[in-house]
């Protein structure tokens, strides 16, 4: 019995034509019997598995971590490259799950692991949506402090043009501020139902208030 079966991740021992050679107990679990590694990659990514996982250290020309190389080529200290790229795979529960893929090649054998990135897609997920929760909290707040400074500014209006007694037939209204439609419109009513309510025959208007 191979040491590797108990190797704690999904795990392939893989040739150069990816048939798998040896698989660890949590592949098994995951992804269904296969014969081949691209049998298990979802048929759009077997294309960029084959390009990326293909690549050796010869084909990487031996890349220092100071020279420019390519993002999915990871160089340890020693120069031995390994390959890293993001896969569709299929596995047991779903036909669709995204795996982070990286692979080291000893010769024509390749060590190849898969880690899934379902749980840090899902992570993503829930801050975006606490993201617009947030904004959207913010914006039905500045809609409330909206609604209230228009009532404010509707109760300056009302205040801007009182009713002043001046006898039992006159009355004063004097007007402050701005002479505006906003203005007239908040208090013709009022004034109208003071001026009917208490029987006025004359109206005087105070412009210089």
């Amino acid at each position: 019995m191979s040491m590797l079966e108990y190797v704690p991740i999904p795990y392939f021992l893989v040739d150069t034509e990816f048939n798998i050679l040896e698989w660890s107990q949590q592949s098994g679990h995951l992804f269904k019997p296969s014969a081949n590694f691209l049998d298990l990659v979802d048929v759009f990514s077997q294309e960029k598995a084959r390009k990326f996982l293909s690549l050796r250290q010869k084909d990487s020309r031996e890349l220092s971590v100071d020279e420019p190389h390519d993002e999915q080529t990871l160089v340890q200290s020693r120069g031995q490259a390994i390959q890293k790229v993001e896969l569709v795979m299929q596995t047991n529960d779903s036909p669709y799950s995204l795996f982070e893929c990286l692979i080291q090649w000893d010769s024509d054998i390749g060590h190849l692991v898969c880690i899934r990135q379902d749980e840090r897609i899902q992570e993503l997920t829930n801050l975006v949506q606490d993201h617009r929760k947030r904004l959207a909290d913010t914006d039905f707040e500045l809609l409330e402090q909206k609604e209230r400074l228009e009532k404010s500014l509707q109760k300056i209006k009302q205040l801007s043009a009182s009713f002043i007694k001046l006898s039992s037939k006159v009355g004063l209204i004097p007007l402050f501020g701005d002479l505006d439609t906003a203005l007239v419109a908040e208090n013709t009513s009022i004034l109208q139902n003071f001026a009917h309510e208490g029987n006025y025959t004359t109206l005087l208007f105070d412009f210089g208030a």
